[in-house]
This record gives structure tokens, C-alpha cells and sequence, in this order.
């Protein structure tokens, strides 16, 4: 019997214990399934257990099942590319998954710091706005605004969105600090 589990959502290995007690207490954990003699002919079992060639027919929502998991592998290779500090690769997974899922907040932020970070601070711009939009309370998504609007002379609209960012998180000193620097 296998130590791990595979979580049916997320796709990654977990050890049996991780299921029982903690995060996934709630998940079911599938029971080993019961092996089928060898003398079993394969007419006697199931159509779906005797394998061969068979159709596959994907209806609308599978499709965008499909989807929606290519567009979390980009995501993710992203964030990679993200924390590996490689600025520009990482824009390009980011900026295909922000195409495909443009009212994911998540990828808007983090292609806006990819782009920030690779000096494309037109660009961080306009998805840390999409973000602000969305999302009017994200203190960190204002700040990030407001840096790139700085960087990109907009110095009114920054002193705006740093003021923002520093009334809602009062308790971050480089909120206030950046504030502080634009005079906000």
C-alpha cells in the first residue's frame, strides 16, 4: 500500500496522514480497489476496464476543465520563473494565462510584478489597475500601483494609490516610506 496521495484537485502528493488530520481532514481518501483474478476473461469485465481503442467525446465542460488546468500550469511555471528571479521568462507564461483567465486577480498580480520587475512599467500599470478594480481593498495591489505610476511619472495618481495602500495597512513601513518619498 502506497504511503501518499494523490489530492484530486491540486494534483500533488501527499502523505496518507496529511488527509486524515489537517488541511484535508474532509477529503476522502479512496480505498485500494480489489484486483481481478487473472482468469477473468476480458468479455466477462466491465467495457471500461477492458481498455482498447474507444472514443473519446469532450462536451463543453470538459473543455474548460481542460482549459482551466493549462491555465493553472502557466500560472505556476510563472511563479516559478517568478521566484527564481527570472523577471522576463516569467512574463510570458503569466501574460498567456492573464489571456485566457483575464478575471483572475492572482495572475493579474503576478504578471504586474513580472512586468514591474523586468522594467515594463506601463505595462505593471495597467494589470495592477485590473487588480485595483476588481479588488478596491488589496492594499498590496495599490501599492504596486502607485510604484509603477511613480516610475512611470504619473506622480499624482501614485501619491494616490500609495496613500491607499498606507491607510490600509497602517503597520507597513515601506508602504509609508514610498508615501512618504512622493509626498503623498
Amino acid at each position: 500500500m502506497s504511503t501518499t496521495h494523490r489530492h484530486p484537485i491540486f494534483a500533488r502528493v501527499y502523505p496518507r496522514a496529511y488527509f486524515r488530520s489537517g488541511r484535508f481532514a474532509a477529503a476522502a481518501v479512496r480505498p485500494p480497489t480489489k484486483r481481478r483474478s487473472s482468469t477473468t476473461s476480458a468479455s466477462e469485465r466491465p467495457a471500461s476496464e477492458r481498455g482498447g481503442s474507444r472514443m473519446v467525446t469532450y462536451t463543453g465542460s470538459m473543455r474548460h476543465e481542460a482549459d482551466r488546468d493549462s491555465t493553472l500550469t502557466l500560472y505556476r511555471r510563472g511563479i516559478e520563473l517568478l521566484e527564481e528571479r527570472d523577471f522576463e521568462e516569467a512574463a510570458a507564461p503569466l501574460a498567456a494565462a492573464a489571456r485566457r483567465a483575464p478575471e483572475k486577480s492572482s495572475v493579474r498580480e503576478a504578471l504586474g510584478r513580472a512586468y514591474f520587475r523586468s522594467g515594463r512599467f506601463a505595462a505593471a500599470a495597467v494589470e495592477f489597475k485590473a487588480v485595483v478594480e476588481t479588488h478596491q481593498v488589496n492594499d498590496y495591489a495599490h501599492f504596486c500601483l502607485g510604484r509603477a505610476l511613480a516610475k512611470t511619472g504619473r506622480t499624482e495618481r501614485a501619491r494616490h494609490h500609495l496613500a491607499l495602500a498606507s491607510n490600509l495597512r497602517p503597520e507597513r513601513r515601506d508602504y509609508r516610506f514610498y508615501r512618504d518619498l512622493l509626498g503623498a
